[in-house]
């Protein structure tokens, strides 16, 4: 009797978002009120007393100071998938000696899609202007490097196909063969940003008796960059460090007697970005192991099961 093929198709579509507050100081704002000749300035000499320096600040600047220069910052975040997907399977696709040879396939498309929204203050959007130097930098959160907005979309096709297929049977009788089943499988898929990849996996699980298998299987996998990984603009960071090329020039003239005196520390700036070029990261795997099953431990009630596996 040969049973019919069997299928089920679903779409799918969820969406998240989180928008992270915190407080901060613009730098315009801070010079403003730098500038400032009334007790409303902001206090940068202020921390700490005469009679306990490391203590907490004695003499705090005003409400009003702290007031106009603070600010909220926000950075808010957005993901989306939409995913339709079909899959089927037959049992007996067609049969060989051992027995029916099963498969099961599936297609799916699905679209992501990545927004990483900086506050306006740090992408660019609103600049600070040194009125000292005239120098305009794109960030105005005091102490934060700019970081521009990163955005991203992908479509992505997938197809796979897997055969269950029976080599010897029980009742074929051969030696120290009980069983022995193959499997093999492979997916594709197609992403729009970067092309197509495929990769394979084959199984066995041979039984020598009841109640022993042998097993073993080899397989590569790919794991595709996402989209920060890909989209992410130009990241300028900049960080203070310390040059000891003019240390040792200071050192041999004789300006400073050790390194410790050394004061040649500069902000050193760092430029960093995506890849749209990245390929899948790729694996390749194999197992080997056992299953004991003996049969005067899986009597009535009693199931035992023991395992070995080794896998690379």
């Amino acid at each position: 009797m040969r049973r019919s093929a069997s299928g089920e198709t679903a779409g799918v579509y969820s969406e998240a978002t989180v928008r992270d507050e915190q407080d901060g100081i613009s730098a315009t704002l801070l010079q403003q009120n730098l500038a400032l000749s009334t007790p409303d300035a902001y206090n940068l000499f202020n921390g700490g007393s005469a009679a306990n320096p490391m203590g907490p600040d004695t003499s705090p600047s005003s409400q009003a100071a702290l007031d106009a220069i603070r600010i909220k910052s926000v950075r808010r975040g957005k993901s989306t998938l939409a995913e339709w997907d079909f899959r089927a399977s037959r049992p007996d696709l067609f049969a060989l000696p051992a027995g029916d040879v099963g498969m099961a396939f599936g297609a799916e498309i699905r679209r992501d899609t990545q927004l990483d929204d900086r506050d306006p203050r740090v992408d660019g959007t609103i600049k600070w202007t040194d009125t000292v130097t005239g120098v305009v930098q794109d960030s105005d959160l005091f102490g934060v490097s700019p970081t521009p907005d990163t955005r991203g979309a992908r479509t992505v096709f997938a197809a796979y196909a897997e055969l269950a297929i029976p080599v010897i049977s029980p009742e074929m009788g051969i030696p120290l063969i009980r069983s022995l089943t193959l499997q093999a499988a492979g997916r594709y898929e197609h992403y729009s940003d970067f092309g197509s990849i495929a990769k394979p996996k084959v199984a066995m699980a041979w039984d020598l008796f009841e109640g022993w298998r042998i097993r073993g299987s080899w397989a590569q996998g790919f794991r595709a960059p996402n989209l920060e990984q890909t989209n992410a603009t130009v990241v300028t960071r900049g960080n203070t460090r310390t040059d000891y090329i003019r240390c040792e020039a200071d050192l041999r003239a004789g300006r400073i007697t050790s390194f410790d005196a050394c004061a040649q520390a500069f902000v050193t700036t760092a430029r960093r970005a995506g890849n749209p070029d990245l390929d899948p990261e790729t694996s390749e795997t194999w197992t080997i192991g056992t299953v004991l099953q003996p049969p005067f431990l899986n009597t009535g009630t009693l199931r035992t099961t023991f395992t070995a596996d080794f896998c690379r």
